[in-house]
């Protein structure tokens, strides 16, 4: 199913069907709801590809050491690529969840759009602190900090007294309110500097994300069907209104015909990608579990 084409008019010779107001209501909603679901499945690939370039760049140890792959390392050199490729990460997530939210709000409208954040999202983001202190990381990333700290023996970690003693930043207080009882709880259980585990975070980081995403594939598939179905029950009753080459052209703004492929089936795309969704959802569960258990094993050790 292709994006948006734009064709110069003077190649074109259309007239343009008599539709009413309705018609046209019909199907600028489907494509504007079609042209915003595919997007959202773009920004979903940009979210996996940059977690697929951080593991393929570099060895990531469940104890949080990290070696890259792909040559020996200069001094420094390590510090700036593990923070290069984690911020990627973490910026293409948050693109994803943001668009889901105006999704939500501008297709679906702002009712849906409370009733998914209350059953959804606002329940991963009050549960999760990885989830929720990533996203703060993002922003702190673009206030010109640098949110990863690598040891001398290649450990990576969040360091905590860094992130809350920043300057020129201003935090979410929900968040800075946990960083806090984190970092008392480390010094006070292990006397050491109050770092985060990066595997861990970014594990979990990634499930939420993949979970939110998920349940809101679930969510929409009601009006996604209601609103595919009324447009094929209308190019049924009017099969005038499609071309031979299967094209609906349905308004012309003055300067671009407005159209839609009546051939393109959007449910079978949206079974396609929830079944990879729910593939990657369950694979990330797996290993957030596993990390868990280590990290359990090592607090007992």
């Amino acid at each position: 199913m292709n994006k948006d084409r734009f064709y110069y008019i003077s190649n074109l010779d259309i007239n343009l069907p008599e539709i009413s107001d309705d018609e046209q209501k019909l199907f600028e909603s489907y494509v504007e709801m079609t042209r915003f679901f595919i997007e959202l499945s773009e920004l979903y690939k940009i979210f996996k590809a940059n977690y697929s370039l951080l593991l393929e760049n570099f060895t990531i140890n469940i104890n949080d050491t990290v070696i890259y792959k792909l040559k020996t390392l200069k001094e420094d050199e390590l510090f700036t690529l593990i923070n290069t490729f984690t911020i990627n990460l973490i910026s293409s997530g948050k693109s994803l969840s943001d668009s889901v939210d105006i999704y939500l709000k501008t297709i679906l409208g702002k009712e849906l759009f409370d009733t998914f954040r209350s059953r959804v999202s606002s329940p991963i983001y009050d549960k999760n602190f990885s989830y929720k202190f990533l996203l703060q990381l993002r922003n702190y990333s673009q206030h010109g900090h640098i949110p990863i700290e690598i040891n001398e023996i290649n450990k990576a970690g969040f360091n905590l007294d860094d992130i809350l003693n920043k300057p020129h930043f201003k935090k979410n207080g929900s968040v800075e309110k946990e960083m806090i009882e984190i970092r008392e709880k480390i010094l006070s259980n292990f006397g050491h500097t109050p770092h985060i585990s990066y595997v861990y975070t970014i594990a979990d980081f990634i499930y939420c994300t993949i979970k939110i995403y998920y349940e809101f594939l679930l969510f929409i598939k009601d009006d996604l069907k209601i609103n595919y179905n009324e447009i094929k029950e209308k190019l049924l009753k009017r099969p005038e209104l499609t071309n031979q080459e299967g094209i609906v052209y349905y308004n012309f703004d003055g300067n671009f015909f407005h159209a839609f492929n009546a051939t393109d089936n959007v449910l079978s795309l949206f079974t396609e990608i929830k079944k990879i969704v729910r593939a990657d959802l369950t694979k990330e569960e797996t290993e957030l579990k596993e990390i868990k258990k280590y990290l359990i094993k090592q607090d007992i050790q």
